[in-house]
């Protein structure tokens, strides 16, 4: 009778790992999907903050640079930097510096020291 129950008990504990691995794979297919969802999402965002750092529209571009600095987005410091070089506007400039320091990359803590020193 033991015997028995160890096959049975067997049985059941390879079911129930199959079932348990056969479902593993059906969620990380959903994950790639997922992650390359996320990844198009991620680009179409750094597109459209890029547009805004670079708007004409003043309190646009404000709001970008904010944003930009808050939530670190790395893949805006070159959009960053470009502008940085080119804004007549004081605040706005100063907004730059400040969101290229909070995201911390070098190029964006290069243009803000070189603009220091000019």
């Amino acid at each position: 009778m033991t015997r028995t129950l160890k096959i049975w008990t067997t049985i059941l504990l390879v079911f129930t790992f199959n079932l348990n691995f056969f479902a593993q794979g059906n969620n990380v297919k959903q994950n790639l999907s997922a992650n390359s969802q996320k990844q198009r999402i991620t680009s179409i965002v750094i597109e459209n903050y890029s547009k805004g750092i670079q708007s004409e529209n003043t309190g646009l571009r404000k709001s970008a640079v904010y944003m930009a600095g808050v939530y670190r987005i790395n893949g805006l410091v070159k959009a960053l930097v470009k502008q940085f070089s080119k804004e007549k506007d004081d605040d706005v400039k100063v907004m730059i510096a400040l969101a290229l320091y909070m995201i911390g990359d070098e190029k964006g803590i290069a243009a803000i020291e070189k603009w220091q020193f000019d």
